[in-house]
């Protein structure tokens, strides 16, 4: 169908003879051979005829009756496919793509009739440039896409290893085939970032934290991952825009303000939460400030649960939501008080740390009543803080 629809443009691009070729070469393959008679000029002609088809022998047979030029191809075709009686037919010089094809041939008799003829007939080299080289059939399979793009149209293959080398011309739908078949969190990193996504980079970065960001999929309070190639650069913008920074190098903004930041928070570890997900690593310095908003970032370290587990109940790694819930009331306390608390419930061996001082009073702060609960334990799941945070905090923000 493809060979069809281009056989029937009229944009000057279609009528490059390259393209004249492997559309001739489809048509052949599909048992059609109307557009090849003694006119058809010699560049048209392709060479490769096996690929992604094989044409029928009787099919090959006529084709040399109509352009004996194609003998060589013809030739070509038969050692691949093995159609003998038809190669014997054909009576075809060696030359160095041929020659190769009947080395890797299991049938012997090509290679022994070539090598009988060469003393005679000599071996010439293929006569076409590099560009034009045909891969070998035990090299013939169609190179994976190395990006997904921002937009198809800027994945036209540019180098050869982007296709194979298609009488000519690189044909190659691979790209076109990812941007249709890739995930929907992958496609959206791409336009969020708008970056194209280097597929070696991608899977070469941790795959636990791409697990995590597909299990969490789009949020607005989650930081989606980057261009792997843009790494360093995100780091670099973590160090200096993180909570723990904006807070000791910001003056302290009005509480409406912080209470937007709690509301943030709460919600977006609700959602954390209700797609059976720990942080871990809930600290200041992993949630980035980003044109006055709190992403949440580097989930490196976060526990992926059953889909099925019970927030409420669930023990991961010595971590359970009442636990995630106390670093968060931490995090609130900052905030709230625009002093930076670096609390840690776990130590460097991922156990958990005795508290080593009493909490500190929240007597004047308008957010006493979730950093008491918080601390205390009493919240059973993130749900009931985020419910409780917007109840309570409304109030206060209303005032």
């Amino acid at each position: 169908m493809f060979a069809m629809w281009c056989s029937l443009q009229t944009d000057p691009t279609f009528q490059y003879n390259g393209i004249k070729a492997s559309i001739h070469a489809r048509f052949i393959m599909n048992g059609d051979l109307s557009r090849i008679t003694l006119d058809t000029p010699s560049e048209e002609l392709p060479y490769l005829l096996w690929y992604p088809s094989i044409p029928r022998r009787s099919v090959l047979r006529e084709l040399f009756r109509r352009q004996a030029m194609m003998k060589s191809a013809i030739a070509r075709t038969c050692i691949i496919v093995n159609y003998e009686d038809l190669y014997d037919l054909l009576d075809v010089d060696p030359d160095t793509e041929i020659m190769d094809d009947a080395r890797d041939s299991q049938n012997l008799q090509y290679i022994q009739d070539l090598e009988a003829k060469i003393p005679d007939r000599g071996y010439r080299p293929f006569p076409r440039g590099i560009t034009y080289e045909i891969p070998r059939k035990l090299k013939m399979f169609e190179y994976p896409p190395s990006h997904l793009w921002i937009d198809f149209a800027d994945s036209s293959p540019s180098i050869e290893d982007d296709g194979i080398s298609y009488n000519g011309s690189i044909v190659c739908f691979n790209s076109l085939q990812l941007s249709f078949s890739a995930p929907e969190p992958l496609k959206q990193l791409v336009a969020e970032t708008h970056c194209a996504i280097d597929i070696d980079e991608y899977y070469h970065s941790p795959r636990h934290e791409i697990q995590v960001h597909e299990r969490l999929g789009s949020n607005e309070g989650i930081l989606p991952l980057t261009c792997p190639s843009e790494y360093k650069t995100r780091v670099a913008f973590a160090k200096e825009n993180n909570l723990e920074f904006y807070i000791g190098t910001h003056s302290e903004p009005e509480a409406s303000f912080k209470i937007d930041w709690i509301f943030s928070l709460t919600n977006t570890l609700s959602h954390v939460h209700s797609h059976r997900v720990f942080i871990v690593n809930l600290y200041l310095s992993n949630i980035l400030v980003i044109q006055d908003e709190l992403k949440l970032t580097n989930p490196s370290e976060s526990i992926l649960s059953p889909p099925t587990a019970q927030m409420d109940t669930v023990c991961e790694d010595n971590l359970t939501a009442k636990i995630e819930i106390l670093q968060l009331g931490w995090i609130i306390y900052s905030i709230a008080t625009w002093r930076v608390h670096k609390y840690r419930f776990f130590n460097r061996l991922n156990t958990p740390s005795p508290t080593l001082e009493p909490f500190p009073s929240t007597d004047d702060l308008f957010c006493d009543l979730i950093l008491g609960k918080c601390w205390r334990e009493e919240y059973d799941s993130m749900d009931a803080l985020n419910e409780e945070a917007h109840y309570s905090l409304q109030i206060s923000k209303e005032d």
